[in-house]
């Protein structure tokens, strides 16, 4: 067994997807679903927490469901217009969005920044095969 067999490796390019969302009319947008850093990633987390509804002591719900998945998807959607620079979407662009395009786009965002139990620990699966 050599020193490099209990090496953790890790790569710093961040999951992206491609997403197109086309309008009535079928003209499409074009976005890209970016993992989030370190530090939005713990804004988000500290938002979140404020939103959480104790009863002895226990976590019982959420105080307000408003901007939900919005305030998650603004730290990881962004405009893919060619020849522009890529932003992020606002808020107040994301609460137009239809409610089931935002909640497969939040699902899909929850994944890749391992926000929940399960892809956390695909990530870190992945990694230790890396």
């Amino acid at each position: 067994m050599s020193e490099n067999d209990n090496v953790l490796r890790f790569s710093s390019a961040l999951e992206e997807v491609p997403v197109e969302i086309s309008d009535k009319d079928g003209t499409a947008t074009n976005y890209v679903l970016r993992e989030m850093i370190g530090g939005p990633r713990d804004t988000y987390l500290n938002k979140m927490a404020d939103r959480v509804k104790y009863t002895n002591g226990q976590v019982t719900g959420l105080k307000t469901f408003d901007g939900f998945q919005s305030s998650l998807l603004g730290k990881c959607l962004w405009t893919n217009t060619e020849g522009e620079e890529q932003t992020l979407v606002s808020i107040n662009a994301l609460q137009t969005f239809p409610a089931r395009v935002l909640t497969q786009l939040y699902n899909k965002a929850v994944e890749m920044s391992g926000l929940d139990e399960g892809s956390a620990k695909k990530k870190a699966e992945e990694a230790k095969n890396d």
